[in-house]
């Protein structure tokens, strides 16, 4: 009783003394599961030891669906040594909700390495806490679909690229998807109108519609409109946008090296449009599939650019127990203010990951002789070797 009272007590005020930078972090940020009603499923997260020093942390449930969630631990204790540390739990689902997205929230408080040891301590305060979400997804009956829209800023004469990531929360595949994007000027005057390709997208799963336009026009603020059609079925999604001034451009991803169940390095390639230094540009990137769950959110070190400069950023990416298949990679670059997103859809495959990505079609890229081709050749090779001795033998018999 004294011990989950004094549990309790930390918890309290640790949430009224949380302000300060948590040495911890936790994967992933996001994660979603479909709705199955009655049905148990197990989740696992990984505690990230940011500063790599002996901590304790208390692990709670908050939200709409806290009651469903049983932790098997409410306290870890990580040494210096341990970079990361697994930990699991059960989602028990009720037998029936509302469709869409009911979130409850994993909360893991550090506190100092003192904390629940045997001595009392006169001093108590939380070093700082990280939150990953848990959403349940519950199809909507028919076909219901969810989309976002991201414009890329761009120079005068240059493209602008419009995509609009969607997701079909229904329980019926969508058969026709597509998007008109018109785009106003200052007083609403319309400019350009773009039509992007038709697309069909499966019950529970995501895709994404892209256009172009060619912004000859002056530089300044612009509004887009997208309208979304889909079965039927309409979405509205509206964002304003800059043509000209200050500019920071993502002009390629490169993987080095990749093998799957590796930590993946990114190099994201940037180039400055604007005639001044600028300095401590960064970027954030996520890395999600298409039921929305989140398997990484990575923040890169920050570089100066002089003018019209170029520089790298550098991202990873822990793909143990990723499977292969289709992710969608976001970046957002910071700087001076400013934002600039892009967002490409990529396949991973055992040792490539392949992407859409506009200036750059492959991210990953391996030695000119992958596994597969290795393999091949080798078969050929042993091919040739038999047929060869093949006909040696039948030209010594005839002799």
């Amino acid at each position: 009783m004294k011990s989950a009272l004094k549990l309790a007590m930390y918890i309290l005020v640790a949430v009224l003394l949380l302000g300060s930078v948590a040495g911890i972090g936790v994967a992933p940020a996001k994660k979603v599961i479909n709705f199955e009603p009655g049905k148990t499923q197990q989740v696992s997260l990984k505690i990230i030891n940011n500063q790599h020093k002996d901590l304790k942390a208390v692990i709670y449930a908050r939200g709409e669906l806290a009651e469903y969630f049983s932790l098997r631990q409410t306290l870890v204790a990580m040494s210096a040594e341990e970079p990361t540390k697994e930990f699991s739990f059960n989602v028990k689902m009720p037998d029936s909700l509302k469709p869409g997205a009911h979130e409850t929230e994993i909360v893991i408080l550090e506190f100092p390495k003192e904390f629940a040891s045997e001595e009392e301590t006169t001093v108590i305060s939380a070093v700082g806490s990280v939150v990953s979400s848990v959403i349940i997804r519950v199809p909507y009956p028919g076909k219901y679909a969810e989309a976002d829209l991201y414009v890329s800023q761009a120079q005068v004469n240059e493209h602008v690229l419009f995509t609009i990531p969607i997701h079909n929360f229904g329980v019926e595949d969508i058969t026709n998807a597509k998007a008109t994007i018109t785009v106003y000027g200052a007083t609403y005057e319309e400019i350009a109108k773009i039509e992007t390709d038709a697309i069909s997208i499966k019950a529970k799963t995501g895709s994404k519609l892209t256009g172009s336009w060619l912004a000859n026009v002056n530089p300044g603020i612009y509004h887009a409109v997208a309208i979304v059609e889909y079965d039927g079925k309409k979405i509205r999604l509206e964002k304003n946008f800059n043509v000209g001034s200050l500019f920071v451009d993502i002009t390629n991803i490169v993987v080095p090296k990749f093998s799957l169940g590796d930590i993946a390095k990114f190099d994201i390639y940037i180039k400055s449009k604007w005639n001044q230094p600028i300095s401590n540009v960064y970027a954030e990137m996520t890395v999600s599939d298409s039921e929305g769950t989140e398997y990484t959110r990575f923040k890169t070190a920050s570089v100066d650019l002089e003018a019209e400069g170029s520089g790298k950023l550098e991202a990873y990416w822990d793909t143990k127990d990723v499977p292969i298949g289709e992710y969608l990679l976001k970046v957002i670059l910071h700087y001076a203010g400013k934002t600039t997103e892009r967002v490409v859809g990529a396949t991973v495959n055992i040792d490539s990951i392949v992407t859409d990505f506009t200036t750059a079609k492959v991210v990953a890229q391996k030695p000119t002789f992958s596994r597969d081709t290795v393999l091949l050749l080798v078969i050929v090779i042993l091919v040739i070797i038999n047929i060869s001795w093949l006909i040696y033998f039948r030209r010594a018999r005839r002799t």
